[in-house]
């Protein structure tokens, strides 16, 4: 298996539901479990073929507000923060 193959069983594994926004929280909550422990945390960015950057707090709340397209303004967000805090 060549890396790309890899790269795809894993985005395959931590995918839900054909759901890009569950997805995006599930693999969000995967990371939040080890992002104490840097070596941990890189280990997963590393084998999941993720950026650790993008894995940061606000970046993960920017794409999933892009995602679900929600305005700042319209009430919504910060009931989708507290769901993905």
């Amino acid at each position: 298996m060549d890396k790309r193959d890899v790269a795809m069983t894993r985005k395959l594994n931590l995918a839900i539901a054909d759901s890009d926004h569950i997805t995006l929280v599930a693999a969000y909550n995967a990371w939040q479990k080890v992002r104490l422990n840097w070596n941990a945390q890189k280990k997963f960015c590393e084998d999941n073929f993720i950026s650790g950057r993008t894995m940061s707090t606000k970046t993960i709340f920017d794409h999933f507000i892009r995602l679900t397209s929600l305005s700042t303004n319209d009430g919504h967000t910060q009931t989708t923060r507290r769901v993905i805090e």
